[in-house]
């Protein structure tokens, strides 16, 4: 599923930028400059997605950015979730028959599908492949950017494991998740 929304950015009146997202109009909001709107807009993204997981809705289709057009995606974590929240949508799969498939419990079904719990990726991939698909991390950074390389060992935690590193490097950047079917 392409979690890849385009954003619409604008000079705001008052200084900085407006956010909002065509295809998903509850989302809106601003920064001081633009990078700050577009990481105010992750946020925004994430949270007005949850409104339609909340009422049990489809999730709203990411259409394809112009070719000038800046596109927000949520976490990768959120992606995770929410990818297997729509397959589960798509096919008609309740939390129950997950459960049942995967030999859970459904609290842990409801951990799997809170945007805002560090699932383990093995986790991950058993429901995907319990809902017949299974996701390829297409795309880490959102929009990398070259950085010079002090800059980046100053801006790198000491981690003491690779668990560690995964959760502080990886997990915190948006990502493009691509469902195949098996």
């Amino acid at each position: 599923m392409k979690l890849n929304y385009p954003v619409h950015l604008k000079l705001a009146e008052e200084g900085g930028f407006v956010v909002s997202f065509p295809d998903v109009p509850e989302a809106h909001t601003q920064g001081d400059d633009e990078a700050e709107a577009l990481l105010r807009a992750v946020d925004a993204l994430e949270t007005a997605l949850s409104f339609y997981t909340d009422e049990g809705a489809d999730l709203p289709r990411a259409s394809d950015a112009g070719p000038d057009q800046r596109t927000v995606c949520p976490s990768a974590q959120a992606c995770i979730a929410l990818s297997i929240y729509q397959a589960m949508r798509d096919q008609g799969v309740r939390k129950s028959e997950l459960a049942r498939r995967l030999g859970w419990h459904m609290p842990q079904v409801d951990r799997l599908l809170n945007p805002n719990h560090a699932t383990r990726l093995s986790h991950a991939e058993a429901a995907l492949a319990a809902l017949g698909q299974h996701a390829l991390l297409a795309e880490l950074l959102l929009q990398p950017r070259r950085r010079p390389l002090a800059e980046v060992l100053a801006s790198t935690p000491d981690v003491g494991n690779d668990a560690d590193f995964e959760r502080e490097q990886g997990w915190r950047r948006g990502a493009r998740i691509w469902l195949i079917p098996t």
